[in-house]
């Protein structure tokens, strides 16, 4: 017979193990690792400034929510780093959150695999992000990336030619009339022993934009070569080339005080070795159909349509439009920031006098959509309008010509 001493020994026994038991499975929670916040991003700059300042947002999270544990995919390379997103988005392993080029947004939109953002739109204006810039970048009247740093066209007027000819101050709303009269003045007033260029890197490109027009949709399907707006914009590009060889001038014409008026974008104009003392900074002139139009380009953030940490996501989004991270952008020459700062977070004059000029060109600007093999279809109605001009073609008969050309060459979308 088992004694009693020995069943009771057996039942303190039985007793500790269902409290070791116990007690395992009350603490199991507590000592599973916690799954992190996955954040991808590229580090290289498709602006062609600095790299990303990707330790500076990780910096500001970590801070900011110390109880998020996050992890960080960094791949240097655009193209590289596009490649790989593809490949996650077809197996289903994408991260939580990640970075777009708008290139890549414009191809991946609408497959389903982003969260649309719509719903937050009010919550995002609230981190000062200018106006219209989520309605207005988003495909089909929905958000479905947040933009994070932005890049504009604007004039560069050198102010040695400015004050020899007399011109005065430039107002903000100048148009296609006052530009060209400057420039022609410029020509006329070149001597034997001097040379001045008027401008230096303006496009017909450039003269659309201002004039209310738009070469594509927003997805590439149709174009616009035979609008008004299009055409009147290669007129009077025809016309400033009458002037001077549109091509002809060269940066290092624009470094030698050469060049009376220098179209740049943004982000190259900031990382030049360029001073704002020598430069008044414009907006685009305007045509008689547009305004002070600028091309305008972002880089986007989005968040997984299948992520588990939605808000975790979100909350990342906003550290990305922080004051602290987009002063960073425009501070180590990355972007220009997308919301509104207080000028005392940005540290040179030449960044400050670029910012103050973006408060005015962001709101309006034309906000360029990208599509599978954009360049490739810019080169080519590039080159047919070089041809146009040489030949001396009936430009609006051209144009109207280009735009079937070009519709038949774009596959259907």
């Amino acid at each position: 017979m088992i004694s009693a001493q020995k069943i009771a020994r057996q039942s303190l026994y039985l007793l500790l193990a269902v409290l070791i038991c116990a007690v395992a499975l009350f603490m199991l929670p507590l000592v599973v690792k916690k799954e992190p916040l996955k954040v991808a991003c590229f580090g290289a700059n498709p602006f062609g400034g600095s790299k990303f300042p990707a330790g500076t947002a990780a910096d500001i999270f970590a801070r900011s929510h110390p109880d998020i544990p996050t992890e960080y995919i960094n791949i240097s390379d655009i193209d590289e780093y596009e490649e790989w997103l593809s490949a996650a988005i077809l197996k289903g392993e994408m991260p939580d959150v990640f970075m777009l080029s708008s290139s890549a947004y414009g191809r991946l939109w609408n497959k389903g695999a982003f969260l649309d953002l719509s719903s937050d739109v009010n919550r995002l204006y609230a981190q000062g992000l200018f106006a219209h810039t989520l309605e207005r970048s988003g495909y089909g009247g929905y958000v479905f990336a947040v933009p994070i740093a932005a890049n504009f066209s604007m004039m560069a007027a050198d102010n040695e030619i400015l004050r020899t000819g007399s011109f005065g101050d430039i107002p903000p709303s100048w148009t296609w009339s006052d530009f060209q009269l400057m420039c022609r003045s410029v020509k006329y007033a070149n001597q034997e022993d001097s040379y001045l260029f008027p401008t230096y890197g303006y496009t017909w490109e450039d003269a659309v934009y201002s004039n209310a027009g738009r070469i594509f949709d927003d997805t590439g399907a149709n174009n616009y070569l035979n609008t008004r707006e299009v055409i009147n914009a290669v007129n009077y590009l025809y016309r400033l080339s009458a002037d001077q060889d549109i091509d002809s001038a060269t940066f290092t014409d624009v470094q030698n005080g050469l060049v009376a008026f220098s179209k740049f974008m943004a982000t190259d104009y900031l990382n030049s070795e360029l001073s704002e003392q020598n430069f008044t900074e414009l907006t685009m002139p305007a045509g008689p159909q547009g305004g002070n139009i600028s091309r305008l380009e972002y880089v986007y953030v989005c968040i997984s349509a299948h992520s588990g940490k939605k808000k975790e996501a979100k909350d990342f989004i906003e550290t990305l439009l922080c004051a602290q991270f987009q002063a960073e952008l425009i501070n180590s020459g990355y972007a220009m920031p997308v919301v509104r700062l207080d000028t005392e977070l940005i540290r040179t004059d030449k960044a400050k006098v670029l910012y103050a000029l973006s408060e005015s060109i962001i709101p309006n600007a034309f906000i360029l959509h990208r599509f599978k093999n954009d360049d490739y279809y810019y080169h080519i109605i590039d080159k047919k309008i070089s041809e146009i001009f040489s030949n001396g073609t009936v430009i609006s008969s051209a144009m109207s010509k280009l735009h079937v050309e070009i519709a038949e060459l774009i596959p259907n979308r």
